[in-house]
C-alpha cells in the first residue's frame, strides 16, 4: 500500500471509518480523513517490518553478560534490547517506548514496562535522557550504560 493513490487509500479509509464509527472521537470522516493523511506521510516502514525487528531478533538472539545478574527472562531480554537500540544508535541516545517495550516483552500494561526500566535505571543500566508522552506520542530517549 506504501505506493497506493490518495483516492484508493481515502475509499479504504472511508470504510474503516464506518466500521468504527461506535468506537472512534472522530466523527466526521474529512477529521478522521485528514488524520490518516498527516500520520501516513510519517509512515517509513509497514507494521512488524524495518530496522526495530532486525534489533529485536539479535536482542532475542544475545546476552549481555550484565543481563545474566537477573533472574527474570523478560528483564534480561529488555537489557538486551536497550543494548541493541544503543548498538544501532551509536553515540547518541535511543528511543524506546513504554507501550512498545510492553508489547516486546509479553507485559499486560505499559506501566509494568515502566517500572521495568526505571529499576534498570536505578541498577546503572541505562540512564534516562529525555521522558517521553504518550500525549505528545514521543517515546522517551535513553542511553544503555555498561560496555
Amino acid at each position: 500500500m506504501a505506493d497506493a493513490p490518495w483516492n484508493k487509500l481515502k475509499t479504504i479509509v472511508r470504510k474503516w471509518h464506518e466500521l468504527a464509527l461506535q468506537e472512534i472521537r472522530t466523527k466526521s470522516f474529512e477529521e478522521s480523513w485528514f488524520d490518516f493523511v498527516e500520520s501516513w506521510k510519517q509512515v517509513r516502514w509497514a507494521a512488524d517490518e524495518g530496522p526495530f525487528q532486525d534489533i529485536l531478533a539479535k536482542a532475542v538472539a544475545t546476552t549481555p553478560p550484565v543481563a545474566l545478574k537477573y533472574e527474570n527472562p523478560k528483564i534480561r531480554l529488555l537489557i538486551s534490547l536497550c543494548c541493541e537500540l544503543q548498538k544501532s544508535a551509536g553515540d547518541k541516545p535511543f528511543y524506546l517506548a513504554a507501550r512498545k517495550a510492553a508489547e516486546v516483552l509479553g507485559l499486560e500494561h505499559p506501566t509494568q514496562a515502566c517500572r521495568l526500566l526505571s529499576g534498570l535505571e536505578a541498577d546503572g543500566i541505562i540512564e534516562l535522557t529525555l521522558k517521553g508522552s504518550l500525549a505528545k506520542r514521543k517515546a522517551s530517549e535513553f542511553r544503555y550504560l555498561p560496555s
